[in-house]
């Protein structure tokens, strides 16, 4: 940690299947920080709420593909604080509990995501246009 003498215990990133900041990821991993998932639908959008792929991993797992979303958050050690004022989407969510997508679906959402240096589906801020 170059600018502080405290690390981090939680490092809040846009994470969601179709955009991950792997140097990120891993260098919070190396360090013993939690990652937390922010913005895991991609700010509602349909490209990924829509993705046929993860519609069909979904179908195949028989949940739907907000669940999907978050399970895959969770086996990837991410956490996730998911609101919702809908109490229909507060049981989906606590729903997710002993749930588990198979290896072989996590390898296939992880395969869509877009090449990282490509900004193309980042949804959120970029805290490098910051500086």
């Amino acid at each position: 940690m170059e600018f502080s003498k405290m690390k981090p215990t939680v490092n809040q990133i846009e994470v969601h299947p179709l955009y991950l900041d792997e140097e990120t990821v891993q260098f919070c991993a190396e360090h013993g920080i939690i990652v937390e998932a922010y913005a895991p639908f991609a700010q509602g959008n349909k490209q990924l709420l829509e993705n046929t792929t993860l519609l069909e991993i979904a179908k195949r797992n028989e949940i739907d593909v907000h669940q999907l979303i978050l399970l895959w958050c969770l086996q990837k050690n991410f956490v996730i604080l998911p609101r919702s004022s809908n109490p229909e989407r507060q049981e989906r969510n606590i729903m997710l509990e002993g749930l588990q997508i198979p290896e072989e679906d996590i390898k296939e959402i992880d395969s869509l995501r877009f090449n990282q240096k490509d900004q193309a589906f980042k949804q959120c801020w970029n805290p490098q246009n910051i500086i």
